[in-house]
């Protein structure tokens, strides 16, 4: 089934089907699945639905409001969201999503046990690529016409049971995969902790405390040692003047620069610059 959806390429496609009452009853199921091929346009916002949501992030960065807090979900991270939570889903930049609408008897309970154990809905499955392997399973059967609901149940179970096993990876080491990636995109700009909390939707507090135990450092230790990296390489590559290289490279002042530059190197930028050239 084509789709027109803002933010949904024309190439997406999703299916519905209805379970048997024997399955319904007994198993787990599907009534919905697609896969879906977004544009940062990509936006949808929910109070409710009748079914449980799965969704599982092929690549690009999608972000993610529910239960509560902002969450980042990238490329081989799983998404779990109950039939009744209020959620919003939109995209930072171009992302192909696998998705299942599914239920079962004995889902409802097992997904609050597994939301409660992670204190999140972003997943990060110990073995991805079979994860993905499991939703492409599960969406193959569902839209094969000859009615193969029982093999839709094994790989559902299968799914369930990887989440359960997951890896030590949380939706935290995203943020802070995120977070590095946005800080040496816009390492020329003037960053303040205070645009990577709103970047992010962490607080101040526990976004430093992820980023130190992902890391080994915090924020500005990183973006500063960033910014250095890149001064010393435009220090040895171009023969633009030591103020240009301070600005292009995010410091507030050539004297500020020139201090931190001697603090980690034991040179000043111009004594870099000589015995590198």
């Amino acid at each position: 089934m084509k789709i027109k959806q803002r933010g949904v390429s024309e190439n997406s496609t999703m299916g519905m089907s209805l379970p048997s009452s024997l399955v319904r009853e007994t198993l787990y199921y599907v009534i919905g699945w697609g896969r879906f091929f977004c544009t940062p346009d990509y936006a949808v916002e929910r109070s409710r639905m009748t079914s449980n949501l799965l969704v599982y992030v092929v690549s690009g960065r999608i972000k993610l409001r529910a239960y509560g807090a902002n969450r980042f979900a990238g490329a081989g991270q799983i998404i779990m969201i109950g039939a009744d939570a209020p959620h919003a889903v939109w995209c930072r930049e171009d992302a192909e999503l696998l998705w299942l609408r599914c239920g079962g008897v004995t889902m409802d309970p097992y997904m609050d046990f597994l939301l409660n154990r992670t204190a999140s809905p972003v997943f990060s499955p110990a073995d991805p690529e079979k994860m993905h392997t499991l939703f492409r399973q599960v969406i193959e059967c569902a839209e094969d016409k000859k009615g193969r609901e029982y093999e839709v149940s094994q790989y559902l179970t299968e799914i369930f049971m990887q989440l359960a096993t997951r890896g030590d990876s949380t939706d935290a080491d995203m943020n802070s995969t995120v977070l590095m990636r946005y800080m040496r995109e816009h390492y020329s700009e003037p960053l303040m902790l205070s645009d990577l909390t709103k970047f992010s939707g962490l607080s101040q507090s526990y976004l430093i405390r992820a980023f130190r135990k992902d890391t080994g450092s915090t924020p500005h230790e990183y973006l500063l040692n960033y910014r250095l990296e890149k001064a010393m390489e435009m220090l040895r590559e171009t023969a633009e003047p030591i103020e240009t290289i301070s600005d292009r490279c995010g410091f507030n002042s050539t004297s500020h620069f020139a201090r931190a530059f001697k603090k980690t190197t034991d040179l000043t930028p111009s004594e870099f610059r000589k015995m590198k050239m």
